[in-house]
């Protein structure tokens, strides 16, 4: 029984407690650095329907921004490219390759944070059209939200190191 091997239990009580001790803390928690960014920063208005899945991640992350927002200039860039090929010249397979560059200013229009960010997505153009349709429709909304998460990582990394 489990319960009787005291060392498993002994050493699995022990590591709880060195992970619990070891500084892990969320970046948007109260009092971290990130905090002072809840509601702070205001994405431009979206153009595209891409455009507005980034800004709802954004939100999602920060918050609904408030009147003393930091402003979030971004431009967002995917282009597709097919990746897999049959003999007969019939794509199965479509990569989704996306750029989003970004820059956070405040009221003077100081940047605060900018960066580059590159990824990438794929999907099966296989099936029905409506199924393909809706895997590169998935692919868009999963590659536009990995670009937000990354944005939204170094904006946090760059208020964690010289603040708002």
């Amino acid at each position: 029984m489990w319960w009787s091997d005291r060392r498993r239990l002994i050493a699995t009580l022990a590591a709880s407690a060195a992970l619990a001790g070891c500084g892990f803390a969320p970046a948007l928690a109260p009092g971290e650095a990130g905090a002072a960014l809840r509601g702070r920063v205001a994405p431009i208005p979206p153009a595209t329907v891409a455009d507005f899945e980034f800004v709802r991640v954004i939100e999602e992350r920060f918050g609904p921004p408030g009147p003393d927002a930091l402003r979030l200039g971004y431009a967002l860039s995917l282009s597709q490219r097919a990746a897999g090929v049959l003999s007969d010249g019939t794509v199965v397979r479509n990569v989704l390759e996306g750029t989003m560059n970004f820059m956070l200013r405040d009221d003077d229009g100081v940047v605060v944070a900018s960066g580059r960010i590159l990824d990438t997505t794929t999907w099966s153009t296989g099936g029905t059209t409506a199924a393909a349709a809706a895997a590169e429709e998935d692919a868009v909304r999963r590659l536009v939200r990995i670009l937000a998460d990354r944005t939204a990582a170094t904006i946090l990394a760059a208020v964690a190191e010289g603040g708002t």
